[in-house]
């Protein structure tokens, strides 16, 4: 697997998407497809970033289209000092994704 493909994992009733590498216009188009078959489950998923290095606008607009589409049944994790914590930061998105540091489910 390269390093910005995405894995998913998960049983019937939760699903984790884990995002690796660079999170940018060149992966995004994959990134909505697997955004896109999850959500319509209507099953809780978590995306889980701390394999990420970096996060560009078109990453973070799907994130945060899915959130909103979603709401509290999708969990965006990635620890406050880890690198798509700090690029979630810096673009003021923290909040609005309501960020989790830890896997709780």
């Amino acid at each position: 697997m390269s390093a910005n493909e995405h894995q998913t994992v998960g049983d019937a009733s939760h699903t984790q998407l884990d995002l690796m590498g660079n999170q940018d216009v060149r992966v995004a188009g994959q990134l909505h497809r697997n955004l896109i078959e999850l959500l319509a489950h209507n099953e809780p998923v978590s995306i889980h970033c701390t394999g990420v290095d970096s996060v560009d606008a078109s990453a973070l607009q799907l994130l945060l289209a899915a959130k909103r589409e979603a709401g509290d049944s999708l969990e965006i994790v990635a620890a406050d000092d880890s690198e798509a914590g700090t690029w979630f930061r810096l673009a003021g998105v923290r909040d609005k994704l309501q960020l989790k540091t830890s896997a709780g489910r």
